[in-house]
């Protein structure tokens, strides 16, 4: 019953994850994407969800910036691709590292903590820097006869 209850809540923070990333890729205008938010649930699919994060954060990044660029801004959002990558990093070492402890029989658990706890923490900077630009962005004024249909 516990693990039910801890699955629905890794999946609950996994989704308002995604959304959040969907949003901040909708704040962006369609001619400054380098990817769609859709592509941000491919992030769903296992282990194809090892390899995307690399890809995707980049894409984000891009995509912000180009935003950023378009609004004569300076502002840069490379710095949230090296977070994400120290993140997903960090995960997948810790991942095998459980894996191969699993399999061998050997005690590596606690070296897979060593690398889960500082990619648990970047993984949230990551989210909260995402979502700082997202705001950032929905809240930029809009150029002049441009509709304001990106303020959702």
């Amino acid at each position: 019953m516990l693990a039910l209850l801890f699955l629905l809540v890794f999946i609950g923070i996994a989704i308002a994850f995604l959304l959040t990333l969907s949003k901040a890729l909708e704040a962006v205008r369609p001619q400054n994407r380098a990817t769609e938010p859709s592509s941000v649930w491919l992030m769903l699919i296992p282990i194809f969800n090892l390899v995307w994060p690399f890809i995707l954060y980049k894409k984000i990044a891009t995509s912000l910036t180009a935003e950023y660029r378009s609004r004569g801004m300076s502002e840069n959002a490379d710095s949230t691709y090296v977070i994400g990558v120290i993140a997903n990093c960090c995960m997948i070492i810790s991942t095998i590292l459980n894996i191969s402890s699993n399999v061998s029989g050997t005690q590596q658990s606690m070296l897979a903590s060593f690398f889960s706890l500082p990619g648990l923490i970047f993984w949230i900077i990551y989210w909260v820097q995402i979502n700082n630009h997202k705001n950032r962005v929905k809240n930029l004024p809009g150029e002049q006869g441009e509709s304001q249909i990106f303020d959702n």
